[in-house]
């Protein structure tokens, strides 16, 4: 009779474990940036060093690619920021998109706009603070 009550309680602390449990999720959220197909850097929220690309006016490229990659895929309201120190030069809005293309031709802009080191930064409601994604340096 012990053995049956043992077994019972045994059995059913096993599916309130299994019924209410929490799913955590443990993936690094990454990103990588790319000059048209060329790799510029990628990292994750764990890298100590922030990486820079380097774009030269005269590069052969249709479009700036951020790829932004978290096991949620629900994103919301996105935001990427290019500052240049404190400055903001630019920003772009999207809404729960893995991807940002910007066109040549905004880039090409920013080279008027700046010819140091750009931070880009990323926003979303998970992270209203942003997350600094690395660094763009444009060379004339």
């Amino acid at each position: 009779m012990k053995c049956i009550k043992i077994l019972i309680l045994f059995c059913f602390f096993i599916s309130s474990k299994i019924c209410f449990a929490e799913t955590k999720t443990d993936t690094i959220t990454n990103w990588q940036i790319y000059n048209g197909s060329e790799l510029l850097f990628r990292s994750n929220q764990f890298d100590c060093y922030k990486p820079t690309g380097i774009i030269k006016k005269m590069d052969n490229f249709k479009d700036l690619r951020i790829i932004f990659f978290r096991d949620t895929q629900s994103y919301g309201k996105q935001k990427i920021q290019f500052f240049n120190g404190k400055n903001l030069i630019s920003e772009y809005n999207i809404e729960n998109n893995e991807e940002l293309i910007i066109p040549k031709s905004d880039i090409q802009k920013l080279f008027s706009k700046s010819e140091i080191d750009l931070a880009i930064k990323y926003f979303d409601e998970k992270e209203p603070k942003g997350i600094l994604l690395g660094f763009l340096l444009l060379e004339n």
